[in-house]
């Protein structure tokens, strides 16, 4: 896969040759704000992704670190461990981070002591001086200044470091591993790799907190002497508990993980066989598929979110209920309280409680949640390392180019070892030999291509590959975007190669058709494409890519017989000529080019024979509306708010409360009861400081109870919120019109589905909490400092407004970065253009956090210096309002900026709502009824019908009219609007609800879609037929024996597309579809165009048989299977060219038909005119005429249309 496309940008990174001050301060992000602040951003204004950030680079060396793993285990006959390789690549990053974070922790540590000097000066009696008081609010502050720029190159390295840990993982999951679902994949890519940006500011906490803990209880030793073994012992139980959460969480992210494998696996199904699924009537169907499978991803979710209420709260509460406990248990031992004591030790404990119980436990979950990520990465990459050591030669060896192939058995998986995919498969080619692999349905000829390619597991036998290889599949791959784009493919555009390749693969004249020529935005999928120009385009793309070897899987079936052979003689055995090709067909008349024929059966080779293809402006207040009214009522909104508010003040009433000290002597009001009560218990003193005491434990307890139910009713509002929107979502996606899954890649819809829909499940409430729970912290230290130090307001306000102006300019550019971020996810885009919104995201976020931690030193100076202003002028100052108000403003240092994040995060669901409000395609259910027997004669008339794939694309039908329609189905199938007048039996399709007239015409289209899940669910997902039904219809196919033969039979499990069934026998299944439905239309849309002739016939004879009373139209390239049709009706350029029998037309020699005809060369077209004859003759008998009865066309006479068509009759294939 291509990893690092060459990048929209060509505007270099100013961090490559910024200064040390500006990587410091994050100046060189100035002008890209700037810019932001005055218009949107697009993708060219993003900056070029540094070498070191790369793709290319990043993944190479954890490839080269897993390659050593592999080789070391061999060597040790162990197990290779993939941590082992992550652990070596990242190591010199992880330790550069963990010494940032060791300093500043060490500095958080000792700014207590600052803090207990500081507030010494205001008691009664201080032993400190002026000058020293002085010196301790300079240390404060320089404290803060060092702690701001440690956090900040911490976080910015860490999460940069889980960047490269992302990227490389995630490439080498895309790049090496095979063998699993799409879901899979894209719950590995999405959700399980993004672990690691989280994982690494985590991780050191596993090893420093173990230091800090040793320091810090020293120092608290030194201010509380045997109590300070008191808040450690409480700590020790919080970490107990929060491990056991901990290793709950991580149980429950698996069993999570997995049902979200397996709802994107079958949304990826969805989005892939989307036509299917709206020709089918199968959207209610796959609807309660999927709201089963969210429900269950819900209900593990709601468990956790419970235990993550139950320890926040705990979390929230434990810093009063720690000093409670302490502080109680030293007045017991006799000791006397102070304000300096009291705050310093609350300021030390803060320090030690942030880590012990909000950055230790987090680090031991994140780093079960990093193995879980690395253990499911390396199940995945395992599936493919029995074929990595025989590959690896291709690109290691010198010489001319070829393959060897030498007794090799192989399956697709390592479990199935007994059921070989290929068997005994022997051949070599070299320079310019072309060998053609023939075969019957089944028979494993693209499972060998597939080994070619090291998809399979290889248990006997060698395989030697020298050169480069280019792929074209049997089922054409095209994304969205230009045909240039889809050709070129992120390579250097060079004209003549081009030119050549275009006219080498006969899309010349195609791309002079299209609006924009070769620069035409085709949809998802190239569904503006015909088939044929789809197989074109993907073989021009291989040919562009200037490969060693070409594997080419049957891409001549999609087209037509000129096509073919000038496809044949100028691009295979013309521009390729040189080259070893590898070449899957069906077309017999080809093989007396090949220099090695291998023809396989039931997957073993026989005998050789030698012979010669976002949104705009800020975040609105109503997304954040919507948003919690779809997790509730106005009234459960108006409650939280409550109980946010309530929780707030009681947290901060209680260290008021705290704080409160004796006049005479600054010891703590709230604790001397309990040393008068040692002396007398009776005493009036000790019932006063009593009454202090239990109301003081009252405010602890109710901030533990209303922080419980805060978190809980919030979390609820949240998830159910998720729950609708996700439901929102999805119906308006599976409603939407087929347009929009044109225009829009399936990798981008299913993003909605896995990224986003996490980030709305997990990510959005715990940001959006602690937005709300730090947005009512500051609020309340502001208050406290104002109302303690009035004259410090003078300088909050400033500080207010500029952190206002900076939210703004900030948002601007932030929210834009995050929605380029959303549409380049890794799913659907080159890696390296999703890291440079990652990384700038990264950058901008500590620009922010920077700026916002330097407003709160600035606000940390004022807190320190404003008291001894005030003292100095006099006025009396209560030290324990000081320590409360110092404590509180170091505190808010490194997370003042959770305060913005959360508009920047609201992105993902901003996103989501887009597609809720998805335009519908239809009413389901229309005015007109039609009775059961409707259609009973199938007869269709189309009245100045024009069509287009999308409103903005031109038309590609104009103004045809006709009877039996027989080229367009889309507009038949109301898969689009057109324009005009359509009729069933004389009812116009428009009145029909969708799902009405869909349901009575059967479809087998060019590509055969299967889902994963049982045989019969496939045949049958309403359980409306027999199972003597279903086995008739697999017998008509000629199936029967082959699913008998399989383990369950009907219910034997297909996998992801019925990969592990061949396309032959898929589009068998399909024909059986049609026929349990039995209705009166049959729509074949190049049915048999990827199957062999022996499937080809077959098909024919089934439908001549089953659908003889029916109305059959026919989309086809063999001109052989249309020969013996009623009528042939010829389009040209969207205009209806000649409608008649296959023979009349024959005899027109300057006609269309006649020409096509004639290019299969003489003996082909001699044996299709005399089948066109026969038929003709057949026809035309009295017996066998399939004129319109005289009942009938009373009947018809009424809508039959001015078109020129007196005589109408029902065309069938006989």
């Amino acid at each position: 896969m291509d990893l690092s496309e060459k990048q929209h940008s060509s505007l270099p990174s100013p961090m490559a040759e910024a200064s040390f001050l500006s990587r410091l301060t994050y100046w060189w992000l100035n002008g890209l704000f700037s810019k932001g602040y005055d218009r949107r951003l697009e993708p060219h204004d993003l900056y070029q992704v540094l070498k070191e950030d790369s793709a290319e680079t990043l993944v190479a060396d954890l490839e080269s670190e897993w390659s050593k793993e592999l080789a070391a285990a061999a060597f040790s006959s162990r197990k290779p461990s993939l941590g082992k390789a992550v652990a070596k690549f990242a190591l010199i990053e992880l330790v550069y981070v963990g010494i940032f974070g060791f300093l500043n922790e060490s500095i958080r540590t000792v700014q207590p002591i600052f803090l207990f000097y500081l507030v010494s000066y205001f008691s009664p009696n201080p032993s400190v001086t002026k000058l020293e008081a002085y010196f301790y609010a300079v240390a404060v502050t320089v404290a803060s200044t060092l702690s701001v720029i440690l956090h900040q190159l911490y976080f910015f390295n860490g999460h940069r470091a889980g960047m490269h840990l992302r990227i490389a993982t995630t490439g080498c999951t895309l790049r090496l591993g095979q063998g699993v679902t799409t879901g899979h994949v894209v719950n590995l890519v999405s959700t399980d790799t993004q672990s690691f940006d989280r994982f690494v500011t985590y991780l050191h906490f596993i090893w420093i907190t173990p230091v800090q803990m040793v320091a810090t209880m020293y120092l608290l030793w030194i201010q509380l002497g045997v109590s300070c073994f008191v808040p450690l012992a409480l700590m020790l139980l919080l970490i107990i508990y929060q491990s056991h959460l901990g290793r709950v969480f991580a149980m429950l992210r698996l069993k999570t993980a997995r049902l979200s494998d397996e709802r994107c696996n079958r949304m990826n199904e969805i989005l892939s066989g989307v036509r299917v699924v709206k020709i089918s009537t199968w959207e209610l169907s796959f609807s309660k598929i999927i709201n089963n499978l969210r429900s269950l991803e819900i209900s593990k979710i709601r468990k956790a979110m419970f235990l993550r209420a139950l320890n926040m709260a705990v979390d929230f509460a434990s810093q009063n209920i720690i000093s409670c406990v302490t502080f109680g248990s030293y007045v017991l031992l006799g000791n006397t309280l102070t304000a300096a004591k009291v705050f310093s030790s609350i300021a030390f404990l803060n320090a030690l409680q942030r880590s012990v119980t909000r950055h230790f436990p987090p680090a031991v979950q994140k780093l079960n949640e990093a193995k879980i990520t690395v253990k499911r990465i390396q199940e995945f990459l395992e599936l493919d390392e029995l074929n990595f050591e025989k590959i690896l030669q291709k690109s290691n060896r010198s010489g001319k180019s070829g393959v060897a192939v030498h007794n090799v058995t192989c399956n697709w998986s390592q479990d199935r070892i007994n059921r070989a995919t290929l068997q005994d498969i022997s051949f070599k080619i070299g320079m310019g030999d072309l060998c053609m692999v023939v075969g019957p349905v089944g028979s494993g000829k693209s499972s060998l291509l597939m080994m070619l390619l090291g998809e399979l597991c290889i248990t006997k036998g060698n395989l030697q590959i020298k050169g480069r290889i280019g792929y074209v599949p049997q089922q054409a791959w095209i994304f969205s975007g230009s045909v240039r784009q889809n050709i070129v493919f992120g390579q250097t555009f060079e004209a003549d190669r081009y030119d050549n390749v275009i006219k080498a693969c006969s899309l010349k004249q195609d791309m002079e058709l299209l609006p924009e020529g070769d620069l035409t935005l085709i949809g998802e999928k190239g569904v503006t494409l015909s088939g044929g120009q789809k197989a074109r385009v993907c073989l021009a793309r291989a040919v562009y890519f200037k490969a060693d070897i070409y594997l080419l899987d049957d891409p001549l079936s999609a087209v037509d017989v000129r096509v073919g052979r000038k496809l044949f003689d100028e691009c295979m055995d013309g521009l390729l000529r040189q080259y070893p090709r590898v070449l899957v067909t069906h077309q017999l008349q080809y093989l007396r080019n090949a220099t090695e024929i291998l023809y396989l059966e039931k997957a073993k080779e026989k005998p050789l024979v030698d012979t010669e293809e976002r949104p705009r402006g800020s975040i609105a207040w109503s997304l954040y509306v919507r948003y919690f009214r779809a997790g509730g009522n106005y009234l459960l909104l108006l409650l939280l708010l409550v109980l946010c508010v309530a929780a707030q003040g009681v947290f901060t009433l209680s260290d008021w409360w705290l704080s409160q000290s004796n006049s005479q002597g600054q010891e703590m009001f709230a604790f001397k009861f309990v040393q008068a009560a040692m002396h007398d218990p009776t005493s009036g003193e000790a019932n006063v400081h009593k009454t202090y005491m239990i109301i003081y434990g009252g405010l602890v307890t109710t901030t533990l109870l209303l922080s419980f139910l805060r978190v809980l009713l919030f979390f609820h509002v949240a998830v159910t919120s998720s729950v609708k929107l996700h439901n929102d979502m999805f119906d308006a996606v599976i409603r939407a019109p087929l347009y929009f899954f044109d225009t829009n890649p399936a990798g981008r819809i299913l993003n909605r589905f896995s990224s986003d829909t996490a980030h709305m499940d997990t990510l959005i409430p715990e940001t959006f909490f602690d937005f709300l729970q730090l947005g009512l912290l500051v609020g309340a230290v502001v208050i406290m400092n104002v109302i303690t130090m009035p004259f410090i307001l003078v300088g909050v306000v400033p500080l207010i407004l500029v952190f206002c102006c900076l939210r703004n300019y900030y948002l601007k550019t932030t929210r834009e970065i995050k929605r380029l971020e959303g549409t380049g996810n890794p799913i659907n885009v080159p890696f390296d253009r999703h890291t440079q919104t990652w990384f700038l995201f990264i950058a901008t976020s500590r620009w922010l956090a920077y700026r916002l931690d330097f407003l709160c030193m600035i606000f940390v100076f004022m807190a320190s210096f404003t008291p001894l202003f005030i003292a100095e002028r006099g006025a009396e100052i209560d030290a324990g309002l000081v320590g409360l108000c110092l404590t509180y403003a170091v505190l808010l240092t490194g997370q003042f900026q959770w305060c913005v994040r959360q508009s920047a995060e609201m992105t993902s669901v901003e996103r989501i709502m887009e597609l809720c409000r998805l335009e519908s395609e239809g009413d389901w259910h229309g005015k007109v009824s039609v009775p059961a027997s409707w259609p009973q004669l199938g007869l269709i008339t189309a009245e100045s019908v024009s069509f287009k794939y999308h409103p903005t694309l031109p038309r590609v039908l104009k103004n045809v009219n006709f009877c039996i329609r027989a080229q367009e189905k889309a507009s038949l199938l109301r898969l689009a609007d057109s324009s005009g007048t359509i009729r069933i039996d004389g009812i116009d399709i428009a009145d029909l609800g969708l799902h009405e007239l869909r349901s009575k015409l059967s479809v087998i289209p060019q590509d055969p879609v299967l889902f994963s899940g049982t045989l019969r669910k496939n045949l049958d997902p309403f359980d409306e037929y027999s199972e003597m039904d279903l086995w008739r219809a697999l017998h008509e196919v000629q199936l029967s024996d082959m699913i008998c033969s399989l383990t369950n039979g009907l219910d034997g499990l297909l996998t992801e597309s019925g990969s592990n069934l061949s396309v032959g026998q898929r589009q068998l299944i399909c024909l059986a579809r049609a026929i349990l439905k039995g209705n009166k239309i049959l729509i074949m849309d190049e049915a048999t165009a990827n199957v062999d002739h022996r499937t080809d016939s077959l098909i024919q004879e089934t439908i001549k048989r089953r659908f003889s009373n029916c109305t059959v139209l026919t989309i086809a390239h063999r001109l052989k299977t249309i020969m013996d049709c009623d009528r042939v009706m010829v389009l040209d350029s969207g205009r209806l060219k000649e409608f008649d029998e296959p023979h009349l037309l024959l005899q027109n020699r300057w006609g269309h038909f006649y020409r096509l005809v004639q290019q299969t060369g003489s003996l082909t077209s001699a044996h299709l005119a005399q089948a066109a004859r026969q038929a003709f003759l057949r026809r035309h008998q009295p017996q066998a005429s399939y004129a319109v009865p005289d009942s009938s066309r009373s009947y018809l006479s009424s809508y039959i249309p001015i078109t020129g068509f007196t005589d109408l009759q029902l065309e069938s294939c006989v």
